[in-house]
């Protein structure tokens, strides 16, 4: 995270090298930002607690308290934008247990908050050291926080002095978590079971908005961006700062598929999310998929048609809906056969479901997949096998030999029409 201007941050994702940068605020309210800094260790998302307008207006309170008594600046912003952060983590289970947070300042900190500032900047060096670079003397309480990976905490700041009114204010403020901060999966965070969030105001009611100084200025910032823009689109987007460029947000399950997956795997690692979880541009989403739709995609036969029709991005399958879904060859069969693929799609989600603390990373690694997943993928190849033909396949050759003849038989007619139409009759010039 860079941004040392004191009005600037930079973020940059090296997973998936994308780069932001995005002006800091005066108020706390940027739990946006911290989608794109979390952790590597894997963190369980929970459903946020209902809007609390309250809160936010309490955890402004701080900031201007804070302000009042001399600590202003880029060091107030910065400090803010941490304990926000703290607030939200602690409120949707990025902290685990819940609510520890909340327990290290109540329990840890004097009643008078003479010594809340050097807690929470210990505490703010402790989240920026990883578990096993710790100090073993470390206290217990501070040791039971993760390592959040990024910049967040890595700046020294001037430490605050709290009052007691001061730090009553900050525990108001628990839990504060902004309600409109969801889920965000790209096939990095998909694949390795990460978290990051996004701000989603597309739905927020206009009162809110209205009364909410951080979610103006927010919506304003993004206006001012997109109106100094140089391309006429974005401009255009001005108009709805409140929306993104490009707006999915599923209300129902939604299967997945990662653009960019390990070419190591047997299979690419396809399967359901549920709202409010926002997806990237980095995932394919399918909406309204069905088991059958699953079992055809996750399959040996579709594996083998992405294998040598995708295309690669270095070594690493780059899955494509033009070049791989649009043109793979469906099984010539009714639908009562595709729904007997149902139980072998289940099957396969149960197998999932019962190693609840793996990522997909870890379920499709080669050589370790769990046997009854291995084996419950084997059933549903059989399964989609038979749906193109009797005889079993003797190796993937021979899968993309059938469906290659399938593919072609299925572009005879479109090739046949095409060399039917007339020809226009070139016009002679000269003598």
């Amino acid at each position: 995270m860079g941004g040392r201007d004191f009005r600037t941050f930079e973020l940059l994702d090296r997973d998936e090298g994308e780069e932001y940068r995005f002006a800091l605020a005066d108020l706390p309210a940027h739990v946006e930002k911290f989608g794109f800094i979390l952790g590597v260790q894997r963190r369980t998302f929970r459903d946020q607690d209902p809007v609390n307008v309250e809160a936010s207006e309490l955890v402004a309170r701080l900031h201007d308290a804070l302000k009042a008594s001399g600590y202003d600046g880029h060091d107030l912003e910065l400090f803010l934008v941490r304990t926000v952060f703290c607030l939200f983590a602690d409120d949707t289970g990025i902290f685990e247990p819940r609510d520890i947070f909340l327990d290290f300042v109540e329990e840890r900190t004097a009643a008078d908050g003479s010594d809340l500032g050097p807690w929470l900047s210990r505490l703010f060096q402790v989240l920026d050291t990883p578990e096993d670079r710790r100090q073993a003397k470390l206290d217990e309480d501070l040791a039971r926080f993760p390592y959040v990976n990024g910049d967040l905490f890595s700046e020294p700041l001037r430490i605050p002095d709290f009052d007691a009114a001061m730090r009553q204010a900050l525990l108001d403020a628990c839990p504060a978590a902004e309600p409109y901060v969801r889920p965000y999966v790209g096939a990095h965070e998909y694949i390795n079971g990460k978290n990051r969030w996004i701000l989603w105001l597309g739905d927020a009611p206009p009162e809110l908005l209205r009364r909410e100084p951080a979610l103006r200025e927010r919506v304003a910032a993004v206006r001012e961006l997109r109106q100094r823009s140089k391309s006429a689109p974005t401009r255009a987007l001005a108009e709805t700062p409140t929306l993104y460029h490009v707006n999915v947000i599923p209300e129902a399950p939604f299967l997945v598929i990662p653009k960019v997956s390990s070419e190591r795997r047997e299979y690419v690692p396809i399967g359901w999310l549920q709202p409010p979880t926002i997806p990237s541009d980095l995932v394919f989403v399918l909406e309204g998929a069905t088991k059958p739709t699953f079992a055809l995609l996750t399959s040996a036969m579709h594996m083998a048609w992405l294998r040598h029709i995708g295309g690669r991005l270095e070594s690493r399958y780059r899955y494509s809906i033009g070049l791989v879904y649009n043109t793979f060859p469906l099984p010539s069969v009714p639908e009562a056969d595709l729904e007997a693929l149902t139980p072998h799609a289940n099957a396969v989600l149960e197998a999932r479901a019962s190693h609840p603390g793996a990522a997909p990373a870890d379920l499709y690694a080669p050589d370790l997949m769990p046997p009854d997943l291995r084996r419950a993928h084997r059933q549903l190849d059989r399964a989609v096998d038979r749906l193109y033909r009797r005889a079993a396949f003797a190796s993937e050759r021979e899968r993309v030999e059938h469906l290659f003849t399938l593919y072609e038989r299925l572009q005879a007619p479109l090739v046949a029409k095409a060399a039917e139409r007339p020809k226009r009759n070139r016009r002679r010039t000269g003598p």
